[in-house]
């Protein structure tokens, strides 16, 4: 009889599901659908996953410009976005059945370890989104854009794909002989995502208010004011307990973000490209999560529930050259982050801290064709958050290739 009822609530969120991504997709079927296609990054992935050779993270993109109110001069936007990665991630600093972190104890944990594991992932987005007014600075975009959407995050924990070089890892989920090791049959409150079979999907709808009152006035230069507010819920009755007798989704998040840009200078060539240009920006962001459970993919650095932050950077663009959508970038920011608040999937709620990150990061970017884009940057981490760390440089570089049909 349970698991008839059990049975009975995964149709009705499949159903729910199922109604809600008809609704938004419906009208773009009523014409044919442009599709873009893109493949991000091409690297040896986790353990040298793919000998470096194969496409690691890939993302399609499916959208359609139709009309839905006759009156309006702005026309509505379908997108749909399939994305799929093989990665690696590692668990540990938080007790398995409490949530306590470790930095809030004046003793190690003892229940406590930490673990890697191989991570395949995969998510589905959807939404529908409409135009309102006009830009000052932009005629061809809405003042005012209003979006709604589903989102679909699958993610497997895997054990590490070294066991298979003759246990050069110690194993994660079962030992040597592959029994499962303790914890992960039962429920384990603070990763929600490892427990049952450890396979996790989460699902959550979403609406966002977008404010454009910006122009970018030759190529990567911008000027003027953008910003959004939106809000995501994803509870528990949300085909969130699909593979697992334990739900592993139950939250409500706010978010909101703000941008200022201002042009310094920009000297064109006589065709209209770029020359060279500057401009200097400025955004603050904010969000704050609630909820029981909370997904691994919208937990916060230390799991603090809410965060707002602070970014000034300077960006220089380069000339174009050959075609249009050739050209160089140089941008260096200085990021202040403040985390506050309770801790995610801590099950008494009672944890209470602040912490501020600070770096200041740089970014070369090259764009061919618009078909590949090589990026490095680097950064110094001057202030390092509730851990007893000492400051950092950081650095990373790569290579990601777009193809449009």
């Amino acid at each position: 009889m349970e698991a008839f009822r059990q049975m009975r609530s995964m149709k009705k969120s499949l159903l729910v599901i199922l109604l809600l991504a008809s609704c938004i997709s419906a009208p773009c079927f009523s014409d044919s659908i442009s599709l873009s296609t893109s493949i991000n990054g091409i690297s040896g992935g986790e353990y040298a996953f793919g000998l470096g050779m194969f496409p690691l993270g890939t993302n399609f993109d499916f959208y359609k410009y139709f009309t839905i109110f006759p009156t309006l001069r702005n026309k509505a936007y379908f997108q749909t976005n399939l994305n799929f990665s093989f990665t690696g991630s590692s668990f540990g600093g938080y007790d398995f059945y409490t949530g306590r972190p470790q930095w809030a104890e004046k003793t190690q944990i003892a229940d406590n370890y930490s673990g890697k594991f191989f991570k395949p992932t995969a998510f589905w987005n959807i939404f529908l989104e409409q135009g309102f007014g006009t830009n000052p600075l932009d005629e061809g975009s809405s003042l005012i854009d209003l979006r709604i959407g589903f989102n679909s995050y699958y993610t497997m924990a895997l054990e590490p794909l070294d066991l298979s070089r003759g246990l050069t890892s110690t194993p994660t989920f079962v030992d040597a002989d592959g029994n499962l090791l303790d914890r992960f049959s039962s429920e384990i409150p603070a990763y929600p995502w490892l427990q049952g079979s450890r396979r996790s999907l989460n699902n959550y709808m979403y609406t966002t208010l977008y404010l454009n009152m910006d122009v970018e006035d030759v190529k990567n230069t911008y000027e003027g004011l953008y910003g959004y507010v939106g809000i995501e819920y994803g509870p528990k009755w949300f085909a969130n307990d699909m593979f697992t007798k334990y739900p592993t989704s139950d939250f409500i998040r706010l978010h909101g973000y703000f941008e200022q840009n201002m042009i310094l200078y920009e000297w064109k060539q006589d065709n209209g490209w770029n020359w060279n240009s500057m401009y200097v920006g400025h955004s603050n962001s904010a969000s704050y999560i609630w909820g029981d459970i909370v997904p691994e993919n919208k937990i916060t650095t230390d799991r603090l529930r809410g965060m707002v932050s602070d970014r000034l950077w300077l960006t220089l663009t380069g000339p174009q050259f050959i075609a249009g959508d050739c050209y160089t970038y140089f941008t260096i920011s200085l990021n202040n982050n403040l985390y506050w608040g309770g801790v995610a999937n801590e099950t008494d709620d009672k944890t209470r801290a602040v912490e501020l990150k600070s770096s200041i990061n740089m970014n070369f970017h090259l764009l061919l064709f618009g078909f590949i884009n090589f990026d490095y940057s680097c950064g110094y981490n001057f202030i390092r958050g509730i851990w007893a760390q000492h400051p950092a440089w950081t650095q990373n570089a790569g290579i990601s290739f777009y193809v449009s049909l």
